[in-house]
C-alpha cells in the first residue's frame, strides 16, 4: 500500500496492511493514502491534481482570487435566474458562474461552455473563489473551465450517499428487542426498563439506555457455570444507526455484540465520530447494492480542533465486475466540526470465496 510522508503507521495498521495484501491480490481500484495532520484538522486526501479540492475544503480554508480546481456534483443548472449552477461535494455547496463574470472595473471574463453538462454530473471546475464585489456575492466561484469527471475512482471521489430515514420510535423498538433477546437477559434477566435516549450527530442515529436486573452475577449465557445467586442490576447502552445496532455494552464491561469482555471503551466524542462514519458507509450504493456486510471500524485518530477525526472502516461486498468474486473495501472518512469533509474509497478483489471463507482469512491473518 502506498504511503505518503504524513502517514502515521501503528502496529495494528501494519497488521491490516499485511491483511490487505492477502485479501486483495488483484490491484485495488484506488490507492488510499494520508492521515490527519496533527497540527490542524484538514487531512490530506488521495493523490489528486495539484490544487484540486472539494467544495467543503475550499470553503473551510477560502483563498480568494487564486486559481484552484474544485470538484463536485452539478445541481440547478438551467433552473436559476443566472448563468450559474450549484456545485456540491463534502456536503457543502458553492455557486459556480460560467458567464456574466464582471470585475469591479467592469472588465468581463469570457464565458465557459456548459454544453453536455447535466444536473447530477460530477465535474472539475477550474476557476477562482471571489470575495464580495460590485457585481458578485461573497463566495461566488467564477469558472475558467468545466470538465466532466468520467471516472470518480481515479480521483478517489466517493459520492455522498442518500440517507435511510429511521424514526426514533422505530430505533427504540429495535434497541429494546436487541436487549430483550440478548443472552444475558434471556438467561435470567427481568424487569427491562427504558431509561432515556440521546440523539447522535449522524442522521437516524440514537443512543438508548436501558436497565434490567439479573438473578445471578455475570454476563452472557452462563449455562453450566457456578454462579453467585445475587440480584445484579445492569445498564445497557445501545446505539442504533440507520436501523442497525452498531454498538452495545452492559455496565461498560461487556460487549453485547461480540459477547465478550470489553478491552477499551471509546469516549463519547469518539463514539460520535465512529457512528457518523459508519452511517456514511451504510448508505453507500456499493454497500447497499452489493450485499455489504461485516462492516468494522479499524482505526480512529483524533486531530486538533473541534470535531476533527479520521475514521477508517472496512467491509466485504460482492464484486460489481464479477459477482463470483468477493471484494474487500476500505473507506476513510475525515471529519471537521463533526461534518464529513472528505472520503476515500478503496476496493480490491478476492478469489471466488464465500463470506465465511473471506472472514476466516481476515481472522487468521491478524
Amino acid at each position: 500500500m502506498k504511503q505518503g510522508k504524513n502517514v502515521v503507521v501503528r502496529t495494528e495498521k501494519e497488521k491490516r496492511d499485511v491483511l490487505f495484501v492477502k485479501l486483495a491480490p488483484l490491484p485495488v481500484l484506488c490507492v488510499l493514502v494520508g492521515t490527519l495532520f496533527m497540527v490542524g484538522c484538514i487531512a490530506p486526501g488521495p493523490e489528486r491534481p495539484a490544487g484540486m479540492v472539494s467544495v467543503a475544503e475550499l470553503l473551510a480554508n477560502p483563498v480568494y482570487d487564486t486559481e484552484v480546481i474544485v470538484y463536485g456534483q452539478v445541481d440547478l443548472l438551467g433552473e436559476l435566474l443566472c448563468p450559474c449552477f450549484e456545485l456540491s461535494s463534502g456536503r457543502k455547496t458553492v455557486q459556480v458562474w460560467y458567464d456574466q463574470m464582471v470585475e469591479d472595473d467592469d472588465s468581463k471574463r469570457p464565458a465557459v461552455s456548459v454544453e453536455g453538462i447535466e444536473n447530477g454530473d460530477w465535474v472539475l471546475v477550474r476557476g477562482e473563489l471571489k470575495s464580495a464585489g460590485v457585481h458578485r456575492a461573497a463566495n461566488d466561484f467564477w469558472a475558467s473551465s468545466i470538465d466532466p469527471i468520467e471516472d470518480l475512482e481515479k480521483y478517489g471521489i466517493s459520492p455522498a450517499p442518500s440517507i435511510i430515514e429511521v424514526t426514533e420510535a422505530e430505533s427504540r423498538e429495535i434497541a429494546h428487542a436487541f436487549v430483550a433477546n440478548s443472552p444475558t437477559y434471556q438467561y435470567d434477566g427481568f424487569d427491562l426498563r427504558f431509561i432515556r435516549s440521546e440523539p447522535l450527530r449522524c442522521p437516524s442515529c440514537w443512543l438508548f439506555v436501558f436497565e434490567f436486573t439479573s438473578r445471578h452475577a455475570g454476563y452472557g449465557n452462563r449455562t453450566g457455570q457456578v454462579l453467585a445467586q445475587v440480584i445484579t442490576p445492569h445498564t445497557a447502552l445501545v446505539v442504533v444507526n440507520q436501523g442497525l445496532v452498531t454498538y452495545a455494552t452492559l455496565d461498560e464491561q461487556w460487549d453485547m455484540l461480540k459477547q465478550a469482555p470489553i478491552a477499551d471503551i471509546p469516549g463519547r466524542e469518539e463514539l460520535e465520530a465512529r457512528e457518523i462514519a459508519r452511517s456514511y458507509v451504510l448508505n453507500l450504493d456499493a454497500y447497499r447494492n452489493y450485499e455489504g456486510r461485516d462492516l468494522k471500524v479499524t482505526e480512529v485518530v483524533q486531530a486538533r480542533g473541534p470535531g476533527c477525526w479520521q475514521v477508517e472502516l472496512d467491509f466485504f461486498l460482492i464484486s460489481e465486475k464479477d459477482p463470483s468474486r468477493i471484494d474487500r473495501a476500505t473507506v476513510t472518512v475525515w471529519l471537521e466540526n463533526w461534518e464529513i469533509m472528505d472520503v476515500v474509497y478503496a476496493q480490491g478483489g478476492l478469489e471466488p470465496l464465500t463470506y465465511e471463507e473471506a472472514r476466516a482469512i481476515a481472522e487468521n491473518s491478524t
